[in-house]
């Protein structure tokens, strides 16, 4: 409302599904586009709004992506994972990866022996989610989760030697630079799918990239 008051004529924001559903609320009503290029939560843009944009796909476009990546190795590689685990924080975008996930996992043949949901204000300690993965025989392991529960998720599977034939994140987490400072080489062989690399062939991103790590001493991430 503030910059709205002030004359913005454009908002752009907020790397949060959550704040952004209530942001496009207050844009819609005052007619002023707002644009989301990092927001993947479906209910962003299934309201009917006018003024609403969105340039990242779908939080189910990263499960896709994901699971059919692991899928493809277990092709290659003549092992292929069945068992499915989804463990996602309970924010709005992370109950979304929870479905969406459980949506194409049935597509690609997965058995999903869970798809939970956990208080990330609260949850502390994972180990009774891990232990009940590696009693099941849980070979697939795949989540959204904020950097310090994906930092915590990943040290409990360590502990307890639970070791799937793949694991990784839909964005959150496992995507962050924090999480790999955090772990070190426990965070080697970890998948993830993400909305940006320094990687891409963009004219320019090199560059940024290389300033951004000479800045603040770390790789950029999205």
């Amino acid at each position: 409302e503030r910059v709205i008051q002030r004359g913005a004529i454009a908002i752009a924001g907020t790397n949060q599904s959550a704040a952004t559903i209530v942001a496009t609320q207050i844009a819609e009503r005052e007619g002023v586009p707002f644009i989301t290029a990092t927001d993947v939560d479906p209910l962003i843009t299934a309201r009917g709004f006018k003024y609403t944009f969105r340039t990242s796909p779908l939080i189910e476009a990263y499960g896709r992506d994901l699971l059919g990546f692991i899928r493809e190795m277990g092709e290659k590689t003549g092992k292929p994972a069945r068992k499915l685990a989804i463990l996602s924080e309970n924010s709005i975008v992370g109950q979304s990866s929870v479905e969406g996930a459980v949506k194409v996992a049935k597509e690609l043949g997965y058995e999903v022996v869970e798809a939970a949901t956990y208080d990330a204000a609260k949850t502390q300690n994972f180990a009774g989610y891990i232990s009940k993965y590696k009693g099941a025989g849980v070979e697939v392991l795949i989540g959204h989760n904020k950097p310090s529960d994906a930092v915590l998720i990943t040290r409990t599977m360590k502990e307890l030697n639970f070791n799937p034939m793949a694991y990784g994140g839909m964005l959150g987490g496992h995507v962050s630079s924090e999480y790999v400072n955090g772990l070190g080489k426990d965070a080697d062989y970890v998948l993830a799918t993400t909305s940006w690399s320094a990687d891409a062939d963009i004219p320019g991103l090199k560059l940024l990239a290389q300033k951004y790590q000479e800045r603040f001493k770390e790789p950029m991430d999205s």
